[in-house]
């Protein structure tokens, strides 16, 4: 295969495909991949008929198993191919080799077309691994032919188009995140604006006919504007649009301050650092450690939260129980917090490295458990200005909804403080582990995903099956954070007519107690391996400790006297 397309001379399909083929990840995201689709294709088809059905209960059952397979497909899929393909030009440009590539004798649209076939041939791996599945489908019954095909090409060409966009953002743009993120929102767009009327061709359904001519038809027009943008795009300079945001953001308040005479709270002085130079470059030097800049994210989270609450006390149907909008922006606050935290933390190490700037800091005669330590100071300010919505809705609850008991209000910050701690060193963890940025952004952010989603998911999915969880049912909803705060927003509520049940620290404390506990030791096992494979991952000789050194120097000078004298002097 290898010697064919060295043949065809298709230098860069060939060095993708290498590169690839030679990853241990790429074997274990697929057979994850892999698991995880045969295990919910197997969840999906015997959950309510159990594995003894017989064939008759079976029968006529096909159409909606493939409906719900192609949907877990296609989210999959909508998730993962901008992941894997968004790099395929921008990393070229990170790595100052796409300069490289425009000066060999391959054209724009050869490095495209080879960079867009090297990343869709890993991708199309994936959809081959679900027709064997759609294929049972088909053996259910009400499933035709015309439709098993049309659904296995609908995805085809669904990761084309995808993929074609996100290479066209790759090589538009000088980052891989920047092309990432765009990818996923002007693909989202794409979506709502063009099917978003129609019944038939929704985000994830089963794809139609006129869906497969317009994935294709986006697919060309993609790649014809990746390769206009290759050469135009390749030297432009990288733009930090969250820094521009915030710079916008200055302006704006800057002029609103002029109304109430140019108060400034806090001035972000220029003195240098004495003690903690890292902690002084992480808390005056970066966007997101600045007070300034915490004040103006503190703003952008509180002021919803004050509008809501003002809304909640006017209106009458929160006099009757029905509490939609600050739960709503309970669970909002709490994804952007856990979101903000993963990436920052994740950000750490990982954006050093893509800096090539880790080498600059590691010549820094500190020891790397302090390094670690403050390159958190910036996170640990983050943390404790997220705090403050956190506490604005708990004491609103209390006061209006809690009278006296002051219960939710501790429980409610516990959680904020030991979740936020947890994806602190986890992400921080994954940003010493993996040398890419964009990498260890997207391995926090999945791995908070799946530990909050999953936990909420395991016992509903236990009753689908008709498996009575027992101990482990209880276990599982004793360790989910989404079940620990919804009990205690219910208990916040609990005196309103109808609304809630005894809280879960009154009818059964212990798990409440083993939850907490639970959890801080993952924290703190998190940061012991952190702290103690620093050395390994930051690319340090491990240092012994100073009690350690001093013993072992007065060993050698015991054990070698002439260790201890001066050579100059013995010769003079």
């Amino acid at each position: 295969m290898i010697r064919r397309l060295k043949m065809m001379r298709l230098p860069i399909l060939t060095k993708d495909l290498l590169a690839r083929a030679s990853r241990k990840r790429t074997y274990v995201v697929r057979f994850v991949y892999g698991l995880l689709l045969f295990a919910s294709a197997c969840t999906l088809f015997y959950g309510n008929i159990g594995v003894s059905a017989e064939a008759g209960q079976a029968l006529g059952r096909g159409a909606d198993h493939f409906a719900w397979l192609m949907r877990i497909q296609l989210a999959v899929l909508y998730a993962l191919v901008p992941i894997l393909t968004a790099e395929a030009v921008a990393g070229e440009k990170q790595r100052d080799t796409l300069a490289l590539l425009l000066v060999t004798t391959l054209t724009p649209r050869q490095i495209i077309l080879q960079k867009f076939a090297a990343r869709t041939a890993s991708i199309l791996s994936f959809v081959c691994l679900s027709f064997p599945l759609l294929a049972i489908t088909y053996t259910f019954g009400g499933v035709t032919p015309e439709e098993l095909v049309l659904g296995m090409v609908g995805l085809i060409f669904a990761c084309l188009q995808l993929g074609a966009l996100a290479i066209f953002c790759s090589a538009y743009f000088q980052t891989t995140a920047q092309a990432l993120v765009v990818t996923y929102l002007v693909f989202l767009g794409l979506k709502l604006v063009v099917f978003g009327a129609s019944d038939s061709a929704t985000l994830l359904t089963p794809p139609s006919i006129p869906g497969i001519v317009f994935d294709a038809i986006t697919t060309c027009l993609c790649l014809a504007f990746a390769t206009g943008a290759l050469v135009d795009r390749a030297f432009v300079q990288s733009r930090n649009y969250l820094l521009e945001f915030f710079h916008w953001l200055d302006g704006v308040f800057e002029r609103m301050n002029t109304v109430t005479g140019g108060i400034v709270l806090v001035r972000d002085g220029g003195f240098l650092p004495k003690r903690a130079p890292i902690r002084w470059r992480e808390t005056r030097k970066k966007s997101l450690g600045t007070f300034r800049y915490l004040f103006r994210v503190l703003v952008v989270l509180e002021g919803p939260i004050l509008f809501c609450i003002q809304w909640t006390r006017f209106s009458p149907s929160t006099m009757a129980g029905e509490d939609g909008g600050i739960t709503f922006l309970l669970d909002l606050l709490w994804i952007a917090s856990a979101a903000l935290v993963a990436v920052h933390a994740a950000s750490l190490i990982s954006e050093e490295r893509s800096h090539q700037t880790l080498s600059v800091l590691m010549t820094t005669p500190l020891r790397s458990q302090r390094i670690l330590s403050e390159k958190l100071s910036g996170v640990r300010r983050l943390t404790a200005v997220l705090l403050v919505p956190f506490a604005t809705i708990f004491l609103f609850e209390r006061w209006w909804y809690s009278g006296s008991s002051w219960g939710p209000v501790v429980l409610g910050a516990l959680t904020v403080v030991t979740y936020l701690t947890v994806i602190r060193w986890v992400a921080l963890a994954i940003g010493l582990r993996f040398p890419n940025q964009l990498t260890a952004i997207v391995a926090s952010v999945s791995l908070v995903a799946v530990w909050t989603g999953g936990l909420a998911l395991a016992v509903p999915i236990l009753r689908y099956l008709n498996i009575e969880g027992g101990v482990v049912a209880n276990v599982i909803l004793w360790l989910s954070p989404v079940d620990m705060i919804v009990a205690i927003q219910n208990a916040a509520m609990r005196v309103m007519p109808g609304i809630g049940g005894p809280p879960l620290w009154e009818t059964l404390p212990i798990a409440a107690v083993a939850h907490f506990s639970f959890y801080w030791a993952v924290g703190i096992a998190v940061q012991w391996w952190c702290r103690r494979a620093a050395d390994d991952y930051l690319g340090r000789i491990s240092q012994p400790q100073p009690g350690a050194l001093r013993e072992f120097e007065a060993a050698s000078t015991d054990a070698a006297p002439w260790l201890s004298t001066n050579p100059i002097t013995d010769v003079t």
